[in-house]
């Protein structure tokens, strides 16, 4: 048996639910030795085995090396971002005009509207967690919560083109 293979069968998502299927929940949640020994694995002949393991390892490289380059672009969006952010570095139809420094407040307004307190407690909003936003969008798939479960923090109102701003954590 081709060691690569049955890696990748354990790994899929068949294999997955199987180890799921497969978990002795108790006092310790996890695999046994018995509950492996039980794990179902179909298995073609061993030329094929090597066949697949080969090409889902090179999907696996080329991944990675795609995951590597994504990784270097985005540094070489950083630095971009801080020099023309800064100023640092200029358009030539922009050269010899001078930014100017504000304060946010004077620029932007800060919306202080929220569900209120005698909002029914039934009423269901679409919830936006910091885990929803990524890279400046927001999922599409937003969990919908009633107001009865809602911690405070999670009932400003949103609009169209607003900008959100974490304020419970540091990111």
């Amino acid at each position: 048996i081709h060691h690569k293979f049955v890696a990748y069968q354990m790994a899929s998502e068949s294999g997955h639910k199987q180890f799921l299927s497969l978990n002795d929940a108790g006092a310790k949640s996890g695999l046994n030795l018995d509950s492996i020994r039980r794990f179902l694995i179909t298995i073609p002949p061993l030329p094929e085995q090597c066949k697949i393991a080969e090409i889902l390892g090179a999907w696996d490289e080329a991944i990675a090396l795609l995951e590597k380059l994504i990784t270097a672009k985005r540094k070489l969006k950083q630095g971009l971002m801080q020099q023309l952010l800064t100023g640092k570095k200029r358009f030539k139809e922009f050269e010899g005009s001078e930014w100017e420094t504000v304060r946010l407040k004077e620029i932007a307004f800060v919306d202080q509207r929220s569900l209120r307190s005698n909002t029914p407690e039934d009423y269901t909003f679409r919830y936006i967690s910091l885990s929803d936003i990524n890279n400046g969008e927001i999922s599409k798939d937003l969990p919908e919560i009633c107001f009865a479960e809602a911690p405070s923090r999670a009932r400003k109102l949103v609009s169209n083109n607003d900008i959100i701003m974490a304020t419970v954590r540091p990111n």
